[in-house]
C-alpha cells in the first residue's frame, strides 16, 4: 500500500530532504532508504537525515529545526 503513495524518485528534479525517524512506527525506515537510494542512483539532489530513537510523530522536532536550516540554505542559493 505504501508504494502506491510514493513518488517515483527520478520525477522530482527539485532538491529535497528527506528526515526518518529510526523508530517511527508508522514508515518503515527501510522502505524510506530505499526511496533515497534510488532518487540518488537517478542523480536527484537529496539531503537524507535519520534521527535514532525519534518516531514518526517526534521528527516534528530535530527534522523541523533541520528543514528550516535546509530551507534558508536553498533561498541563499547554496545547494544541498
Amino acid at each position: 500500500r505504501l508504494d502506491a503513495n510514493a513518488p517515483d524518485p527520478a520525477a522530482i528534479t527539485a532538491p529535497v530532504l528527506v528526515g526518518q525517524g529510526l523508530a517511527d512506527e508508522i514508515i518503515d525506515a527501510g522502505f524510506t532508504t530505499g526511496w533515497v537510494r534510488d532518487r540518488c542512483a537517478a542523480g536527484s539532489p537529496t539531503d537524507w537525515h535519520t534521527y535514532e530513537d525519534v518516531n514518526h510523530v517526534g521528527v516534528v522536532g530535530p527534522g523541523g529545526a533541520d528543514a528550516l536550516s535546509w530551507t534558508i540554505d536553498r533561498f541563499a542559493g547554496d545547494g544541498p
